[in-house]
This record gives C-alpha cells, sequence and structure tokens, in this order.
C-alpha cells in the first residue's frame, strides 16, 4: 500500500532526470577561430609595421608598441570570440612584427638571421620595453574584447 500511494504522489516523469541533450556541432566559425585570428593578426602587425615605419622615417619617432596594438585589433576583427590561445597567437606575431619593422625600418645590412643575432645588443632598453608594452596591450585587446552577436 505504500508503494501505491508514492507513486500517485511522484509520477514516474518527475523521478527520472532527463537525457542530457546531443553535442552541438561547432559553426565554421568556432571552428576557424584560430586561424582567422592568426590571419588577423598578420595583417595588424603589416599595417602596424607600416606605420611604424611612417612614424620612424618621417616623423622621427621610436614607437614600436604600434605594431603590438595592430596586431591585437587585427586579431580581434577577424577571430569570432577571444581567448587565451587568441592572446598568445598575438603576442608572438606582436614581437616578431616589431623586430621585422626594425629591422626594415634601420636598413641593417645583412640577413635578417643577422640581424636577429645581434638585436639584444642593437635594440635599447627603451625599444624593448615598447615593444613588450606593444604586445601585451595587443593580447589584451585580443583576449578580453567581448565575443560578436552573430
Amino acid at each position: 500500500m505504500l508503494n501505491s500511494v508514492a507513486f500517485l504522489r511522484y509520477p514516474a516523469s518527475m523521478t527520472h532526470t532527463p537525457p542530457p541533450p546531443p553535442p552541438s556541432e561547432p559553426s565554421w566559425q568556432e571552428a576557424l577561430a584560430i586561424p582567422l585570428g592568426l590571419l588577423g593578426a598578420i595583417g595588424g602587425a603589416l599595417i602596424g609595421g607600416w606605420i611604424y615605419y611612417l612614424l620612424r622615417v618621417q616623423a622621427g619617432l621610436i614607437l614600436p608598441l604600434v605594431v603590438g596594438v595592430f596586431t591585437g585589433i587585427g586579431a580581434r576583427r577577424l577571430a569570432p570570440r577571444g581567448g587565451l590561445s587568441l592572446a598568445l597567437i598575438t603576442v608572438t606575431v606582436a614581437l616578431v612584427g616589431a623586430l621585422v619593422a626594425e629591422w626594415t625600418t634601420l636598413a641593417h645590412p645583412g640577413s635578417l638571421a643577422q640581424y636577429l643575432a645581434q638585436a639584444p645588443q642593437a635594440f635599447n632598453t627603451k625599444g624593448w620595453i615598447l615593444v613588450s608594452i606593444g604586445a601585451l596591450l595587443g593580447a589584451i585587446i585580443s583576449w578580453a574584447a567581448p565575443p560578436r552577436r552573430p
């Protein structure tokens, strides 16, 4: 008799947990987030390097942080979402882009490998600090920005 009363009180639909929803397929934007972010970071580094070249040659300003900032903006414009992986990609591309921009601006004789071997001595402390700040700003831009709505 107790079982029949309990059965009347709690229907079977309330005692069972619903099945979990089926896993959803990732959209093409989610699947291509990292490659699109890398492409945007490279494009932003190219634009930032060009602006750095103009500032250095035309105005005499040494602002390698623009490479990092434009790298972050470029990565964020193309990637549908931010995150730690996009920030790490942005930092790497920004550092490489700033070194290449400095190498092309100063017109060092020899190859890029020779310049990179001499870069710690050739690039002053202020330059390294500005490159690092630019790379960190680019990482913050690419990581902290909210995801775009479809």
